[in-house]
């Protein structure tokens, strides 16, 4: 891939970083009640993009192709547009904020088998479950830590 950076996103990015994670979300979490998808789309427009301490962007070819959100040393978010997976995107987002932040943690959703063995194979290690998500809905999570 030619033409890739990774640069803290501004505002003038939300609508491109919404449309990423529509487009991760849809091809990722397929046991996603449509109705929380819905949900959890409005509150990301709405809410957590305000929210985040930091946010990075991948551009490819000046296209944002992934994102990370981040409350240091939470991984809050990190999503790659479909098209573009297992490009080394994910990778190079969570080394961008790993030499800034280090102790990353980050939930995951029990049923998002893939993104479980991205954050495996990067060297995170399992360290809890909850039955429930950060809603109070019935999508476990797995709790992560990377070592420092």
């Amino acid at each position: 891939m030619k033409n890739k950076r990774i640069r803290r996103a501004t505002k003038a990015d939300h609508a491109a970083i919404l449309t990423v994670w529509m487009q991760s979300v849809s091809a990722t979490h397929h046991f996603l009640d449509p109705m929380d998808f819905d949900t959890l789309y409005t509150q990301l427009r709405d809410l957590w993009l305000g929210g985040l301490e930091v946010i990075r962007v991948q551009e490819t070819g000046g296209v944002i192709t992934g994102f990370i959100g981040i409350n240091p040393p939470k991984v809050e978010m990190l999503f790659v547009a479909p098209a573009f997976m297992g490009k080394g995107i994910g990778r190079a987002l969570l080394d961008s904020v790993r030499k800034d932040w280090p102790g990353l943690f980050v939930d995951v959703n029990e049923q998002n088998e893939a993104a479980t063995r991205f954050y495996q194979q990067y060297g995170f290690e399992e360290t809890g479950h909850s039955p429930l998500d950060g809603q109070g809905k019935a999508y476990p999570f797995i709790h992560m830590k990377l070592p420092e």
